[in-house]
């Protein structure tokens, strides 16, 4: 999912700025529904590295680390993973049904 830089535009024209955004955004779904999906491969979907550079992840380190009780990275990074798949369908349904994703009704 993750292979390039966070500062490397997807495109021009296109909603995020970059993937972790993207995934960030399906985490927050996930968390605001608390809801998870458990996916074959989890390992494959993020590279690690990657995600500890960008500054988003403190803040959902420090929440997980709160509120799930999480004790080590490894699992901090799998909740993400699972909230991400989570969010991710949620998106993909919404967008598939309408044609759009509303980021306002997304919010609330």
């Amino acid at each position: 999912m993750c292979k390039r830089d966070e500062d490397d535009p997807i495109g021009s024209n296109k909603i995020f700025q970059s993937r972790l955004q993207a995934f960030f955004l399906a985490v927050a779904i996930g968390m605001r529904d608390d809801e998870t999906k458990v996916t074959k491969n989890e390992k494959q979907l993020l590279r690690r590295d990657y995600l500890y550079r960008f500054s988003d992840y403190n803040i959902f380190q420090m929440i997980l680390k709160n509120q799930y009780k999480l004790e080590t990275e490894e699992e901090i990074v799998s909740k993400l993973i699972q909230f991400a798949s989570y969010g991710i369908e949620t998106l993909y349904n919404e967008y598939h049904k309408t044609g759009f994703i509303d980021f306002v009704s997304l919010s609330k």
